[in-house]
């Protein structure tokens, strides 16, 4: 699996977010959110803070002051109330960073302190704080230009994510920003496992959110950094760095398609040129691929006599497994299924040339044999279908089965 990113944390951001998801930014209903109250119409004077203790003379005595505003409680609990509480206790934590990063300090603290202050800054613009955006964003940028390498990454990190939440509001040149951004933090210094998982996680969050080119812009940047790593741990990613690219560069573009199938026949895929073709990617155990084949199934039988075929991939280990559910779940499309027992599971050779970090991976390829989307599940398959061949045959079953199944999350490549 590819490396993941941690960084620990102290008591304080436990017990304060704990109602708040990172990426999402979404609030539970102790904080604000589940009532009625307006956030941007509560007033507290906007620079109430906590004084910060006088006694405090180092960076681990505030970091100790920080953990202990987690016990505070608001003075009274309706929204309002909450809410200017809130905004107290993030501006003096920020407050409290900040004097840590004029003191002198060792590079893993000033990372934490910078954590601290982002983290306090990026609430506060979701609690309302008038000007909390502007603040927040010239925060992000002294990070990302800070001398030392750790620290540099948790700006970056806190700028990536940003552009991630506006990511659909963004036109296609703010989204070259947000990517020439992250390229040029990559390209800087050496290529390290953070780096690697940093380039993946958005890749394929991207990716999947209409910016298919920024990715490949990324991986391409990339991808010659790793070949040329010092360690050969990173050298070992390249390849499917390199089949990440492939995949991102298919949108509008043929797909190539080859192997064995469950009974050890060569597939031909120029015999489908002509035809909508949904090229699965999946296995029996995968939860949500089996979720989503009864939707598979219904579309199958509406649009097959219209030009509708469906061509699976198994990533299965053993064959029997595929061949049990293809029977008992009564799949009629055929299904790729590699012979050769080191060339299974991830490592089937049509997965591995394009990356396949997760599954289902639907791709639907149109009638000249272009890619359409590499999101062809649920609903949007059945949108994409109805566009490229009309309504479903009459006289078809039409009850939805999809609406369910668009939710489940892809199991990834451990």
């Amino acid at each position: 699996m590819l490396p993941t990113y941690s960084l620990s944390s102290r008591v304080f951001f436990y017990f304060l977010f704990c109602g708040f998801t990172f990426m999402g930014f979404a609030v539970d209903s102790q904080f604000l959110f589940a009532q009625n109250a307006a956030i941007s119409d509560v007033e507290d004077g906007n620079s109430d803070s906590v004084p910060l203790p006088a006694e405090a003379k180092t960076a681990e005595e505030l970091f100790e002051f920080i953990d202990g505003l987690g016990e505070m409680e608001p003075e009274g609990k309706s929204d309002e109330e909450v809410i200017v509480h809130q905004r107290k206790i993030f501006r003096t934590a920020r407050n409290a960073a900040d004097k840590i990063l004029t003191m002198d300090i060792t590079d893993d603290q000033a990372v934490e302190a910078t954590f601290y202050k982002l983290q306090a800054m990026q609430y506060l613009r979701e609690l309302g704080e008038p000007g909390a955006a502007e603040q927040f964003s010239k925060a992000i940028d002294v990070a990302v230009s800070d001398h030392r390498p750790k620290v540099t990454e948790i700006g970056m990190k806190f700028k990536i994510e940003m552009g991630f939440n506006m990511w659909g509001k963004l036109n296609d040149a703010q989204r070259n920003e947000v990517v020439d951004a992250l390229i040029q933090f990559i390209l800087k210094g050496t290529p390290d496992e953070s780096k690697l998982q940093m380039i993946t996680s958005v890749v394929e969050y991207i990716g999947d959110a209409g910016g298919a080119a920024q990715a490949k812009r990324l991986l391409d940047a990339a991808i010659p950094l790793f070949e040329n790593a010092q360690n050969p741990e990173l050298q070992e990613y390249v390849p499917a760095l390199k089949g990440m690219a492939r995949r991102m560069a298919l949108p509008g573009n043929p797909i190539v398609l080859e192997g064995t199938l469950l009974d050890g026949s060569q597939f031909d895929w120029s015999s489908y040129r002509g035809k909508v073709v949904l090229v699965d990617f999946w296995a029996t155990w995968c939860g949500p691929c089996l979720a989503e084949i009864p939707n598979m199934l219904k579309l199958y039988e509406q649009y097959h006599d219209k030009g509708f075929d469906v061509v699976g991939i198994s990533l299965d280990s053993k064959r029997e497994d595929t061949e049990n559910t293809i029977k008992e779940m009564g799949i009629p499309w055929v299904t790729l299924f590699n012979h050769e027992e080191t060339q299974r599971g991830w490592d089937h050779p049509i997965a591995a040339y394009y990356g396949i970090q997760g599954i289902p991976r639907a791709i639907l390829v149109d009638q000249q044999g272009n890619v359409v989307t590499m999101l062809a599940r649920g609903p949007n398959l059945e949108r994409q279908l109805k566009r490229l061949l009309g309504e479903p045959q009459a006289g078809v079953d039409a009850s939805d089965s999809s609406q369910a199944v668009e939710a489940a999350k892809p199991v990834v490549n451990e």
